[in-house]
């Protein structure tokens, strides 16, 4: 018995002892995961737009809990979760560990510790706080439990924000708790890199305040509009009304957190003739002072009757933009074409968009038919048959305000930028601005006027396109007005978008006012001298 106790023995010591061991250590200690505090996002003049706290998760052993019921009973008093639910998870007596509740206020904290309840015990975590809440949530995005971004920047900057997770060997004792600050770091978490953002918060509460007043009065599904410096491409507001609270995002659904500003293609109506005006003007086959025949309001094309919303007779190339005429439009598109309107399109950029950051930014289209007939190009001159978002319109008048640059959207302060490309003359740009002026000063966008300052822009109402019927629908417009300020030495290209309004069935009437409080605001806090004194 001695002998066979004694080869026991060796065998376990000797032979077996490193696996014993070995197996002794992985059992008392583990490999534990350091997450790094999430990176910060800053606004451009330094405000916090998204940052990562320390907070308390509340967890539990359940098989250390030896009344669950009760402990239940006692938690469900403190924490916004039944008795019943708190009892299923505490009662899991097959598992070490199990959430209670993730990042409570230091008060709840205070009580559970209170409590004093066996088995449940306080992990430490990092939750994303978001100061300026639903302002921006449509472009900011959320994070998950986990920490990790899921919608908008903090998605597509994850691997930038997130950073590197380090690992610290923990000691646990049989009961697999943890020993209190018995833990060796075995690598050290790398942070993340704060982003700083283009978007200006001042600019962006700006226009969030219009467009939620303007959808409350309209009764409108939703609006969305765009501030854009015209020079550098940088976006200063990009707002989406309806928004949502990215501290509650699973109560919401993705449609009510797209931001439209980039993913919402609209058919942009008369906004529209000022890229009819610019092809012919480039193209040598219009002057701005030349008279046009606008039919009295009626002009049969192929087999369709195009009208205008006022009976026109003759007008200067002009006046057919500041007064928003459809038949002189046409006339003027006819003359360029509908290929070297579609190919002019393009070198504006419409059907190809790339911003570095930004998910789904959407290109946008224009109708390519096997030929361009006469009915096809008239449609086209006027904003049909091509789509674009609010952030694309605000880039395509940016390049009739900086004299014919096209400039790349920018959504990330960056020290690199892609150069500006020129795509049209500077006299082009020129004269197109006239126009777009004078459709301020005395056409149909007089409304869109800002109290201090000239400006530049174009109306448009376009009908909602029905897919239910196949037709366009007479009573359920998409009201858009793009535009840029000031007129003599444009500073910001701005694009509002309100759709379906329940009141009012015009541009001028509903997204035209809203330009001009965006526009007058955005310069006064940029520092642009007032050209006038506001009305008293």
């Amino acid at each position: 018995m001695f002998s066979l106790l004694s080869a026991r023995i060796v065998h376990l010591q000797v032979f077996k002892g490193n696996d014993f061991a070995r197996q002794a250590f992985h059992a008392h200690f583990r490999r534990i995961p350091v997450l790094p505090r999430r990176a910060a996002i800053w606004d451009r003049a330094g405000r916090l737009m998204a940052v990562s706290l320390e907070t308390d998760s509340l967890c539990a052993d359940p098989a250390r809990v030896a009344d669950p019921v009760t402990a239940a009973s006692l938690l469900s008093e403190i924490l916004p979760i039944s008795a019943g639910e708190l009892t299923s998870r505490l009662s899991r007596k097959n598992r070490r560990f199990v959430w209670l509740h993730r990042g409570i206020t230091p008060a709840i904290a205070e009580r559970v510790q209170a409590a004093r309840i066996g088995g449940v015990f306080f992990k430490r975590e990092f939750q994303r706080f978001y100061p300026t809440s639903d302002m921006m949530a449509s472009v900011l995005g959320f994070c998950g439990m986990d920490g990790r971004g899921l919608e908008g920047l903090e998605s597509t900057l994850d691997r930038r924000l997130a950073g590197l997770p380090g690992e610290e060997l923990q000691a646990f004792d049989a009961l697999s708790r943890p020993y209190s600050g018995d833990s060796v770091i075995l690598r050290e978490p790398q942070q993340g890199e704060d982003v700083h953002v283009t978007l200006d918060a001042a600019v962006q509460y700006f226009v969030s305040v219009e467009l939620k007043r303007i959808l409350q009065q309209e009764n409108a599904r939703w609006g969305a509009a765009v501030v854009m410096d015209v020079h550098t491409g940088d976006v200063l507001a990009m707002v989406t009304e309806p928004s949502f609270n990215p501290h509650l995002f699973s109560l919401t659904t993705p449609e009510s957190r797209r931001n439209r500003c980039a993913t919402q293609l609209v058919e942009p109506g008369s906004t529209f003739k000022a890229v009819t005006l610019a092809s012919a003007i480039d193209a040598g086959t219009v002057q701005l002072s030349e008279t046009i025949d606008c039919e009295n309001g009626r002009f049969q094309v192929g087999s369709t009757v195009f009208s205008d919303w006022k009976a026109f007779s003759n007008l200067s190339v002009e006046d057919v933009i500041a007064y928003s005429s459809n038949i002189g439009t046409i006339k003027i598109a006819h003359r360029v074409g509908g290929t070297a309107l579609a190919d002019f399109s393009a070198r504006l950029g419409i059907g190809s968009l790339t911003v570095p950051g930004l998910p789904g930014a959407e290109a946008g289209y224009i109708r390519s038919p096997a030929t361009w007939t006469d009915t096809a190009t008239a449609s086209l001159s006027i904003g049909y048959g091509v789509a674009l978002s609010p952030l694309q319109l605000a880039r395509v008048y940016a390049a009739f305000a900086n004299g014919g640059y096209r400039v790349d959207p920018q959504i990330i302060r960056s020290s690199s930028r892609s150069p500006s490309i020129r795509i049209m003359d500077p006299a082009t740009a020129d004269q197109v601005s006239r126009a777009l002026t004078a459709a301020v000063a005395r056409g149909t966008g007089k409304r869109a006027g800002p109290a201090r300052y000239s400006a530049a822009g174009k109306t448009g109402t376009a009908r909602r396109y029905d897919h239910a019927s196949g037709r366009y629908d007479e009573n359920r417009v998409t009201c858009v007005f793009t535009g840029f300020a000031p007129a003599e030495h444009p500073r910001v290209s701005v694009c509002v978008i309100i759709d379906d309004p329940g009141h009012h069935k015009w541009a001028s009437e509903v997204s035209a006012s809203v330009f001009a409080r965006i526009v007058n605001r955005t310069l006064l806090y940029l520092g642009e001298s007032p050209q006038r004194k506001a009305a008293a």
